[in-house]
């Protein structure tokens, strides 16, 4: 369901989505408020994205909000992404897995695996980055090509910065998750 946010005193005016053609919104999922969803994008059924608040919230080419998944961020809370701030960016062939939360503001950049019931808070995840799942990754930075395992909390800077690189064998497997859910968005859209 896609939805207007109401006026409030933080937003003097109905903020829409806005949902490329190509992209898929699942009947049961909910897009709401200051929401850019881009081409080839596939939101799974139950899953939240809430520009009502926190906003605005951008969703790149070919990314994928699984099952459950809540976006969610903070009034006047937002990060700098290419000269614009945004409560919540999500970049190009981002899976945010089922059950997962991201709440801003955050950036969750380029080609990034973020796991079933992990949690992106206040936080910024550079390119390439794996999050397991249950994580826990909250107000840090994680470098490019890093490995959060699965049930880790990563609360401190140190931490983040000594997180180990994404594991060969499984370098391939968010590439794997967007291309099935890119041929999802574009049958289910037919």
């Amino acid at each position: 369901m896609l939805q207007k946010a109401p006026k409030t005193y933080w937003s003097t005016c109905e903020q829409a989505p806005s949902v490329a053609a190509t992209a898929y919104i699942a009947d049961t999922a909910t897009v709401t408020g200051h929401v850019e969803i881009s081409e080839g994008v596939m939101v799974c059924p139950g899953a939240s994205v809430r520009g009502d608040e926190g906003m605005p919230i951008f969703i790149g080419p070919h990314s994928n909000i699984q099952d459950g998944a809540v976006l969610h961020g903070l009034m006047g809370q937002r990060q700098e992404v290419n000269g614009r701030s945004y409560s919540i960016y999500i970049g190009d062939h981002v899976s945010c897995g089922h059950c997962c939360v991201i709440h801003g503001p955050s950036v969750v950049a380029h080609d990034t695996f973020v796991g079933f019931n992990a949690a992106v808070v206040g936080s910024v995840v550079a390119d390439h980055v794996y999050i397991g799942h249950g994580a826990q990754v909250i107000g840090v930075h994680i470098p490019a090509g890093r490995y959060v395992a699965h049930g880790t909390t990563v609360c401190t800077q140190a931490a983040a910065d000594a997180l180990p690189e994404v594991p060969e064998d499984i370098r391939t497997f968010n590439a794997e998750v967007v291309d099935k859910n890119s041929e999802l968005a574009r049958n289910y859209g037919k």
